[in-house]
Parts: structure tokens; sequence; C-alpha cells
């Protein structure tokens, strides 16, 4: 999505053809010690890019569904932490993986949201199996030093019908 490696020319002509953005431009900035990239997308919105967040959000997350331990290891830092909060646990990256990747099933997703500040990206992703009997929402604040995932905290929610006393409510 934004998170391309920002090496020589940006690519953000395939950004903008990718999400049928027609016109979009980009330019290149410097503020003090860093340097961002501002895209300017077709509504006058600017949405400011460090060169410090240069992870590709959309390859982690296809790695993280298809469970492929190798592609998962490449996004950490090997003293990383992830921490699924809605279940109190907390893992070392090896341990994540293992928790991923032995997950039962065959999984798809789409990530539906990134936002990003200094060095924090938070995306929602909906993940469902292939079956689409599972459906779910994480929301993942990853904590980036250089380019690599230095912790990820995670929340977890199974997509459903409100509670009954809500429907109850007619609101």
């Amino acid at each position: 999505f934004l998170f391309w490696r920002l090496e020589g020319k940006p690519p953000y002509r395939k950004w903008c053809q990718e999400y049928d953005l027609l016109y979009c431009t980009m330019e290149k900035k410097a503020t003090g010690q860093r340097k961002y990239w501002t895209l300017t997308l077709p509504n006058n919105r600017s949405i400011m890019m460090s060169e410090v967040i240069n992870m590709d959000i959309h390859a982690y997350w296809r790695a993280v569904l298809r469970q492929d331990r190798e592609k998962l290891a490449d996004f950490f830092w090997e003293n990383a932490k992830v921490c699924w909060h809605n279940t109190n646990e907390c893992f070392t990256v090896p341990e994540f993986i293992r928790a991923n990747c032995d997950y039962p099933g065959v999984w798809e997703g789409k990530v539906e949201r990134i936002e990003m500040q200094e060095n924090l990206v938070i995306t929602v992703t909906h993940v469902s199996n292939k079956e689409r009997t599972v459906s779910c929402h994480a929301v993942t604040f990853l904590h980036l030093r250089d380019g690599k995932i230095q912790r990820a905290d995670e929340y977890w929610s199974d997509d459903g019908e409100p509670p009954r006393w809500r429907q109850d409510l007619h609101i």
C-alpha cells in the first residue's frame, strides 16, 4: 500500500493504478534530517510517507495468511515480540510463527485500512477461512525500526451478529 522501499524513483504510478487513483503526484521533501515523500490523492488529501517506514505491509499480511514461515521471519527483528491482547499472550518471533503457521485451515484476507505515524503502522485486516465459516478482524499495531517489526500488538475479534441484548434496543 503506502510502504514501498523508497529507492530511486518511487513507484507511485503503480500504487495509483493499483488503487484506481487516476491522478496523484508524489514529491520528495526534506524536513530536518528526515526525508519524506508526500503523496497527493485526487481529493487533494496529502499523505506524508517517511523513508523510515519501508516495509511492504501487504507482503507481510500475505505471508501471515499463507502461513509462510520463511517469509514471515524476514519481517521481524530477532528479539521482536508479538502480543495478542485478547488472549493475554505475548510471543517471541519463533513462537509467533509457530502459533500462526500451525493454526489449522487455509486462510485468506484483505487489508482494509492502513494508518501510519512515525515508526508505527496500524492495520485493520479482514481474515476468513476458505470455507467462509470463520470470519474475523484483526487490528494490528506494528512498531517498526529500520523497516522491520520490533513489536506487534494485535487485537482479534470474531465477526458476527450483535448480541441479543443490543438487538433488543433496536438501535
